[in-house]
């Protein structure tokens, strides 16, 4: 999608500060929901394979957004982005170590921008 400029001034600009607000603060929630998607996902992959170094929470977050994604929006290209996006948040966790205090922001940055 081109904004034509800086996404988030660009949203600023065409909502207002009160839309722009609730928007961002719907961005950092469904950032928190995704990670904690991720980490239980990572979890449960971790258990049942027994192997930790496999993004098993991106792989789940592909597979439920990505193929929403799909369905909802009617473009292929629209699920395969979103797919490739929550492979590339669960790599994200891997790299971080798991840590949430560093996971969290980065993908809310990756999110939002």
């Amino acid at each position: 999608m081109d904004w034509n400029g800086f996404k988030v001034v660009r949203e600023f600009q065409y909502q207002g500060w009160l839309k722009f607000i609730f928007q961002y603060f719907y961005y950092i929630c469904e950032a928190a929901l995704f990670v904690l998607m991720i980490v239980f996902a990572q979890h449960a992959g971790e258990i049942w394979f027994g192997k930790s170094n496999i993004p098993w929470g991106g792989i789940f977050i592909s597979l439920t957004w990505g193929l929403v994604h799909i369905l909802t929006k009617g473009d292929l290209l629209v699920g395969i982005l979103a797919c490739l996006g929550g492979l590339l948040y669960g790599c994200v966790y891997i790299v971080c170590k798991k840590n949430l205090y560093i996971a969290y922001p980065i993908i809310l940055l990756m999110f939002i921008l």
